[in-house]
């Protein structure tokens, strides 16, 4: 058999196999077995994906340059705060008033004159929101936009039916919320939020692999797209708002490249929230913004800050009561805690006693809990 013949033959028995490619796909393959009749005799009998696959290999692979023409240089809608073509997240615990905020950040971008929280103005074109509301409260946005004077119709839905539940597990819904954000009036993309976006566990590779969605559909729009998520409640052991505090896999903040923080830092001044900027991987940080939410709206200003720092006993004390408040905890267990926090044994010693914690061995483990009725049953020193 000739080459010419071994080609020939090899061509038509990839072309039996391809036959659910397109003309022009299986013409392609074609002037690829002409090229290389071994990798054509290698191909018989492989998928339609191996086949396209490998077919793409014929082709130059791109380069950043290529990259660069099709996204363009990094640009800001709010300088340090809110960057186009990337995933940002607004992080809050729950009731913080994240949504509130979020529709008072994306008002410059519908109204003329409107200022950004720090002052400065939006230098892009006006147009619209595409605000996917994933928690069922059409009715409160509606009634904070009518309050602000916000245009109802400037903020739009990917649906035609404005009620549809969004659920982004779903290709149907990723499909029409991907065509709502390509149209060119809209400038602005709002996930509220990332948890009522999908129906999985927090902690799920599904819930990741919607944020890698949006972080694409971010970057292919070139426009930015704002998610809301949740932080867990601070506790005892926290120290300044920092992206642990996202609830959920860790994976999830990895895509985003700015995550801001609404967080009350004085428990006693609840009403006196900060905005700031907890993650960045393109700028830096700006000042936090002080955010007080009420019914006339939103007031902004100087952010508030933490107390200052209790003192060691204390923090011993505080500690203590929060291990032990759901009942008694292995002494060994207590006391490993109260280390990593940078409490010390003496410290401990002195707190347990002023608190009067009792502790009694059970099965060769010692035990500690809070006094009940005055009294600590079995008390020792241990």
């Amino acid at each position: 058999m000739t080459q010419d013949n071994h080609s020939t033959n090899t061509t038509q028995g990839l072309a039996l196999k391809a036959e659910g490619l397109t003309f022009q796909e299986q013409q392609q393959l074609r002037e690829l077995a002409k090229k290389d009749p071994e990798l054509a005799a290698w191909l018989r009998g492989r998928d339609r994906a191996n086949l396209l696959a490998v077919a793409d290999l014929d082709k130059q692979p791109a380069t950043w340059a290529d990259t660069e023409k099709l996204i363009g240089d990094i640009s800001w809608m709010w300088q340090g705060w809110v960057v186009n073509g990337f995933l940002n997240i607004l992080a809050g615990e729950s009731g913080a008033g994240k949504s509130t905020l979020l529709l008072r950040i994306c008002q410059p971008v519908i109204m003329p004159g409107i200022k950004f929280p720090d002052g400065t103005p939006y230098q892009g074109e006006l147009g619209r929101v595409l605000w996917v509301e994933c928690e069922a409260a059409e009715a409160l946005n509606i009634q904070r936009a009518k309050r602000w004077g916000i245009p109802l119709d400037a903020m739009i839905t990917p649906f035609s039916d404005p009620l549809i539940q969004v659920n982004l597990d779903d290709q149907n819904h990723q499909a029409a919320v991907t065509a709502a954000a390509m149209r060119p009036d809209v400038k602005i993309v709002v996930i509220d939020s990332l948890r009522g976006a999908h129906r999985g566990d927090e902690n799920s590779s599904e819930l990741v692999s919607l944020v890698m969605y949006l972080a694409a559909l971010a970057r292919d729009t070139g426009k930015p797209l704002i998610a809301t998520h949740h932080l867990r409640k601070r506790s005892a052991f926290d120290g300044e708002l920092s992206q642990d505090r996202l609830r959920g896999s860790s994976a999830i903040v990895q895509p985003a490249r700015v995550i801001m923080g609404l967080d009350c830092p004085n428990y006693d001044q609840p009403e006196n929230k900060r905005l700031s900027v907890i993650k960045s991987n393109l700028a830096a940080k700006p000042k936090p913004i002080g955010v007080t939410i009420n019914d006339n709206g939103i007031i902004f200003g100087a952010a508030p800050e933490m107390p200052r720092a209790v003192s060691a006993r204390d923090k011993a004390a505080q500690l203590l009561l929060e291990l032990l408040s759901d009942g008694e905890k292995p002494a060994n267990e207590v006391i490993s805690t109260l280390a990593q926090a940078g409490i010390s044994e003496s410290t401990l010693n002195r707190t347990k006693e002023r608190l009067g914690i009792g502790a009694r061995r059970i099965n060769n483990t010692w035990y500690w809990q809070l006094p009940t009725n005055g009294g600590t049953p079995n008390d020792t020193n241990n």
